[in-house]
C-alpha cells in the first residue's frame, strides 16, 4: 500500500511511514495506484516562503536602425514610419511612465486626428514634448547624451535648410530611444 501523506510504497501493518514520519491511520490503507508525474522530493532545503512574483519586465526593442526605417518607410509609402513611431511612444511611456507620470499621446491621434485640426502645429508641439521626456529621462538614468528639445529645432527645423538635418535628427532620436529601452531591459 502506499502512504497517503507522501505516496511512498509501506509495509500494511505499520503505524507511523517509515518515509515521512506521519501516523498512518488503519483506514487510509490503499492499493497501490499509478503515480503520474516526477517523484516529489521528500527531503532537502526548507522551502521558502512565498514572495509574490514580481510583475514581468517588458522586453523593449532597443536595436531599431534608422537606415532601416528610412528604407522601409520610403518601401511602404509611409506606413512602417508610423507604426515605428507608434511603438517608440508605446515604449516611452513604459519606460518613463513610473519616473515622470505623464502619458505621452498615441502618435496616431497626435499626427493624424490633431495634425490636421491643428494645421500641423500639435505634430510638432508633440515631437517638442517627446523629446524633452526622452532627454529627461535619459539623464535620470545617468545615461550620457545630448538630447533633448533642442536637439529637434536644432537639426529637424533649422537643419531642413541643409537638407541632411532631419536625417541627423532622425539617427540622434533612434540612438536616444535605443540607449533608454536598452537600460530599460537591464534595470527597470
Amino acid at each position: 500500500m502506499n502512504c497517503p501523506h507522501c505516496g511512498q510504497q509501506i509495509a500494511n501493518n505499520v503505524q507511523v511511514c517509515p518515509f515521512c514520519g506521519k501516523f498512518v491511520a488503519q483506514q487510509q490503507y490503499s492499493a497501490p495506484q499509478q503515480q503520474y508525474g516526477a517523484p516529489q522530493q521528500q527531503y532537502g532545503a526548507p522551502q521558502q516562503q512565498y514572495a509574490p512574483p514580481s510583475p514581468p519586465r517588458a522586453n523593449l526593442e532597443c536595436n531599431r536602425s534608422f537606415i532601416k526605417f528610412l528604407l522601409l518607410t520610403i518601401i511602404t509609402c509611409g506606413i512602417y514610419g508610423i507604426i515605428t513611431y507608434y511603438k517608440i511612444t508605446e515604449d516611452i511611456n513604459t519606460i518613463c511612465r513610473p519616473y515622470d507620470n505623464k502619458t505621452t499621446t498615441n502618435y496616431l491621434v497626435a499626427t493624424l486626428l490633431l495634425g490636421p485640426i491643428t494645421c500641423g502645429i500639435y505634430p510638432i508641439i508633440w515631437m517638442h514634448n517627446m523629446c524633452n521626456r526622452i532627454g529627461d529621462n535619459l539623464k535620470h538614468r545617468g545615461l550620457a547624451t545630448n538630447f533633448s528639445a533642442s536637439t529637434f529645432w536644432l537639426w529637424n527645423v533649422l537643419g531642413s535648410f541643409i537638407f541632411v538635418g532631419p536625417f541627423i535628427f532622425m539617427y540622434k532620436f533612434f540612438e536616444a530611444t535605443n540607449q533608454l529601452a536598452a537600460d530599460y531591459n537591464t534595470r527597470g
